[in-house]
This record gives structure tokens, sequence and C-alpha cells, in this order.
């Protein structure tokens, strides 16, 4: 082989190395793309695109909503493994009194960002002194971030915050 002919061959394994590197590359996004099963879009969202603002309005906070969590707030009151979370639904009313709200619905749902499989949630009511008790289990230590959400009839309340255990 000439000098000239074994660059050119050495040039070429290199472009089909790459080649084959990028197709391998691809394999795996269509492979990933295909395993999750989340969908795109909802069943719903041409309904949601049309009132785009009324839907961000009903996601928005209501202003005159109270939640305390004194176990989350202080970071303290969880642990790893079974957990109670007393929680505290009220109205803030005019003059700086504030009033309980019964029948309200209270979720935690507590989550890593790099797992999506030891995302755990919670459900509770809450009864006429405005107090439910959320029951989860974190089943390991390290940082979590929590969402949680209060809805009653008139309003809601959404908390996002985050522990490390």
């Amino acid at each position: 082989m000439t000098p000239g002919t074994r660059k050119m061959v050495r040039v070429f394994s290199g472009l089909g190395a790459l080649f084959l590197t990028l197709l391998i590359a691809l394999g795996f996004k269509i492979y990933y793309a295909l395993k999750t099963d989340q969908p795109t879009m909802t069943e719903d969202y041409y309904r949601i695109g049309l009132d785009y603002d009324g839907y961000r309005a009903s996601q928005r906070n209501s202003a005159d909503r109270s939640l305390s969590f004194p176990a989350l707030e202080a970071a303290t009151g969880i642990a790893i493994g079974d957990n109670e979370i007393d929680v505290l639904y009220e109205e803030l009313t005019p003059g700086n009194g504030r009033r309980p709200l019964g029948e309200a619905d209270v979720q935690v749902v507590f989550s890593r960002r790099a797992t999506v499989n030891e995302d755990v949630s919670g459900h509770c009511r809450t009864n006429v002194e405005g107090h439910c008790v959320l029951e989860v289990e974190i089943p390991a230590p390290g940082p979590w971030e929590y969402v949680i959400e209060a809805r009653d009839q008139q309003g809601q309340l959404r908390h996002r915050g985050a522990i490390d255990l």
C-alpha cells in the first residue's frame, strides 16, 4: 500500500467509526423513547390551550388560604420510614383572623430528581378543625422535594419545598 492509500483507509475508518457511534446513540434514544410510558400530550390539550388563561387562574394559589405543617417546616419531624404529617388548613379572615377549613382535600408528594420509582404520596381530608394527618413512608435517605396541595370548594394552596434526610 502506498502512503496515500493508507491515509485514505484511516480517514474512511474514522468516518465509519463516527457513523457507527451516531447510529448506536440514535438506537439508545429510540429505545428510551419507546420504553417510557409518559404521553407527550394530554388527551384534552386543545381545550386547555383554548382556555389557557382560565387554566392558569384555576392553578393559582388563593391569597386568603393558609397551610401549616410543623413537621416539614422544622425538617426534624421527618425521618426515613413511616411518617405522620399533621396539616392545618385555614382561611385568612379580615382583621388577621383565621378560620379552619373542613372537608378540604390535602395531598403530599415526595419525589427525588434522579428517580421516578421512589416517589411517594399521601392523601387526607381535613376535619371540622381544619386538621388532617398525612401518612407517608420515606424509603431512602438523601434530598427529597415535596409538594403539599390543599384544595377546597372556594380555593386552593400549593406549597413546594425540600428536605435532606
